[in-house]
Parts: structure tokens; sequence; C-alpha cells
């Protein structure tokens, strides 16, 4: 009784006394995490159903204070979406890699909440369309090799010990730049992308990710609430 009394009381002082990041710290987080992405447009993809997928990454918080950091890092997003083409559903996936420079604000009384926002550049890897006519065809004549996005999200931290915790995140992105060309190689390879990739429409990724994350700090500093 008297040791679960000792490690309880040991446990709160840890919580009580969690130490917050502060100027000078590094922290280094590998991700993992679902994604599910679709299309938005002018024009209307609201028959679409959006694609679910894996992403994986590294997050770089570099801080300047104890409440602001600057996030970035590199992600691997597969975006694209889903929808039905007699006689079966088509699939286009569209593979990025992702380097956000956002601005990470830390709040809450432990500062172990955060909230970064900022502008995502996604240079494009791969991109494949499959129905049940054809599989893993090529579509990257179809498809711009770089987006600029507006990437936003929301993330809580749990610290293990004063050089780790476990990171839990919402991550979302934005395409503010069209994901599509022009439709001419299209149409010569198959009428729905014609009908999909038209010039006059601007295609854009809609993506966001549920993820979580194993956060290790470098340059420690130590600042205690």
């Amino acid at each position: 009784m008297k040791k679960i009394l000792l490690i309880s009381g040991l446990f709160t002082s840890l919580v009580i006394n969690a130490q917050t990041s502060s100027k000078g710290t590094l922290e280094v987080a590998p991700v993992i995490g679902v994604a599910f992405s679709n299309y938005v447009s002018d024009y209307g993809y609201s028959s679409n159903d959006p694609i679910v997928s894996s992403t994986v990454g590294v997050d770089l918080d570099v801080y300047f204070s104890k409440n602001w950091s600057l996030r970035s890092g590199l992600h691997y997003q597969i975006m694209g979406t889903e929808y039905y083409t007699s006689p079966g559903w088509t699939t286009e996936r569209l593979d990025y890699l992702t380097l956000p420079v956002h601005a990470n604000i830390h709040f809450g009384r432990k500062k172990n909440w955060n909230a970064h926002f900022g502008p995502s550049f996604s240079f494009l890897l791969n991109a494949e369309s499959e129905s049940n006519s054809y599989v893993n065809q090529n579509i990257e004549n179809s498809v711009n090799n770089f987006q600029l996005g507006f990437g936003f999200g929301i993330g809580h931290k749990i610290q293990l010990n004063d050089f780790m915790a476990l990171g839990l995140q919402y991550n979302h992105l934005i395409g503010l730049t069209r994901a599509n060309r022009y439709s001419d190689y299209n149409y010569y390879n198959n009428y729905y992308y014609d009908y999909y990739y038209h010039d006059n429409d601007d295609i854009r990724n809609n993506f966001g990710s549920f993820a979580v994350s194993l956060i290790f700090r470098l340059g420690h500093k130590q600042n205690k609430d």
C-alpha cells in the first residue's frame, strides 16, 4: 500500500511539475496516421467520395518562446478522389511530399495544447488512376507537379518524461492552387478524365488526417510552470 501511495505521489508530482519547452528548444517527432482526401471545386464534386489512406512523416518544432514555435517537417500524403463511372468505381491517387512552414502556438496551463497554421508546399511524386477497366494508369501529365496549400491543425501532448512525449493531432490542408492541368491529353486516354479535368475547372485538394507522434525534445531547457 505504501509503495502504491509513493508511486502515485511521484506521478502526481511529475504531472504538476510538467516542464514546457522554452526558447532554443528543438522537438523532432515521427508521425503516423490515417488520412482522407477529396477534390473541391467551384464546378462541384458532391457525388465524389473521399479516399482513405495512411500518412507518415516527421514534424520539426523550433521554439522562440514557451508560447510560440516554427513548425515544419516532411510528410508523405496521398490525395485524390473516388467517383462512379459505369461499369464501376474509379479512384484517382495523387502522392505528394509536403513541406509545411507553420506558426505554432502552445497554450493551456502546461502548454500541452498547440494550434498551427500557415503555408504548405506539396511536390507531386506520383499520380495514378484505377478502375474496373484498367489498373494503375499513369496520369502525371494531367496533374501539376507543385501545389501551394494552406494548412492548419490542433494537437495535444502527453508528457512521458523530460525528453519524450506522445502527441495526438488533427491536421488539415486545403489546396490553394489547382491540382489539374489541361484536358487534351486526358481526353485521348479516357473520356472521364476529360469530364473531371476540363480546362475551365480549378480542381483543388482537400486533405485531413488524424495522427499520433512520438516527440523527442533536443536542446532541452527547463521551464517549469
